[in-house]
């Protein structure tokens, strides 16, 4: 019984190795140009456009994490337009 335990966590062990190799050939990937980028040290402004998203939490602990966007969103200085639906848990 503890021969077959044993064999069974070198199996696992030796999938968990072989799964992550890094010879791994993926050729469906393709290389990307580099007109997909931006420059980061040009003057040029670059347009952009605000979107509305609706994000719903619970109240609690859970919603903590989310004060500061909503207080930048109050104030007018988020990046994009946010609409909170608080729950009561």
């Amino acid at each position: 019984m503890i021969r077959l335990r044993l064999l069974g966590c070198m199996l696992i062990i030796l999938i968990a190795f072989t799964g992550c190799n890094k010879d791994n050939n993926d050729s469906t990937l393709e290389p990307v140009s580099d007109e997909a980028f931006v420059d980061v040290d040009s003057d040029e402004e670059i347009p952009y456009e605000k979107i509305s998203m609706r994000i719903g939490l619970t109240k609690g602990t859970a919603a903590i994490g989310m004060a500061q966007l909503m207080k930048n969103t109050k104030e007018g200085t988020a990046a994009n337009l946010y609409e909170f639906n608080i729950a009561q848990s």
